[in-house]
C-alpha cells in the first residue's frame, strides 16, 4: 500500500518510502532504527519547509498536520525503543553516559516540539499562514536533533550492531508490540 508523498516533502526532492525492516532481517532493531533516524530527519526537514511557507494552503496544512502527527505519535516510539528496550541492556557497556545525555537530550527535544505543537496544531487548521516565530522555533528543535542523531549513531547504534542475539530478539519484539498497538502509528 502506497503513501501520498506530500507535496510539501516532493518540490526539490524524491519520494520517500516509509517501510519496516523485515522481521527477518540479521538485525532488524538495528534497521529500523536507521529507519527511524530518516524519517526524523525527513520531518525535520519538513518542519522548515512548512516554516518558511508565507501562504495558509491545503499543502501547508496537510504537511503541518502530518509533521504533528509524526512527532506527537511515531516519534514518541522511538524513544520508547530506545529508553525502555536499548538503555536496560546496554547500560553495563561503555557507552553509558552516551545514554545518558542521550535520555537529557530527548527531554530537551520534547520541550522543543511541546512549543511547536500548537504552531502545527493551527497550520494543520489552516488559521493562517506560517508566523515569523515558528522559523526560529523550528530552528531550535533542528539544532537539537543533529547532534542527537549523530550521538546514537556513534556511540549506541554500533553496539546494537554487536548485541547477542536473545536480547537483540527481545528488543525487537518490543519494539514491534509498540507499533502494533491499537491506534498507534505504525512506524516511528
Amino acid at each position: 500500500m502506497g503513501r501520498r508523498v506530500l507535496p510539501i516533502i516532493a518540490a526539490g526532492g524524491p519520494a520517500v518510502r516509509f517501510e519496516r525492516p523485515d522481521g527477518e532481517a540479521p538485525n532488524a532493531p538495528l534497521a529500523l532504527l536507521r529507519a527511524c533516524h530518516r524519517r526524523i530527519r525527513l520531518f525535520t526537514e519538513m518542519a522548515g519547509r512548512i516554516a518558511a511557507a508565507t501562504a495558509d494552503d491545503a499543502a501547508v496544512a496537510e504537511a503541518a498536520a502530518a509533521v504533528e502527527r509524526y512527532f506527537f505519535v511515531a516519534l514518541p516510539k522511538h524513544v520508547a525503543d530506545e529508553e525502555e528496550s536499548l538503555a536496560p541492556r546496554l547500560g553495563r557497556t561503555p557507552c553509558a553516559a552516551a545514554l545518558s545525555e542521550m535520555a537529557g537530550q530527548h527531554r530537551r527535544i520534547e520541550e522543543a516540539l511541546d512549543t511547536l505543537r500548537p504552531h502545527w496544531q493551527a497550520l494543520g487548521r489552516r488559521q493562517g499562514a506560517p508566523d515569523r516565530g515558528l522559523a526560529g522555533l523550528t530552528a531550535r528543535m533542528a539544532a537539537l536533533w543533529e547532534p542527537h542523531l549523530a550521538l546514537e549513531e556513534r556511540e549506541i547504534f554500533p553496539l546494537v550492531e554487536t548485541m547477542e542475539q536473545e536480547p537483540r530478539d527481545a528488543v525487537w519484539r518490543e519494539m514491534r508490540a509498540r507499533r502494533a498497538r491499537v491506534g498507534g502509528a505504525t512506524a516511528a
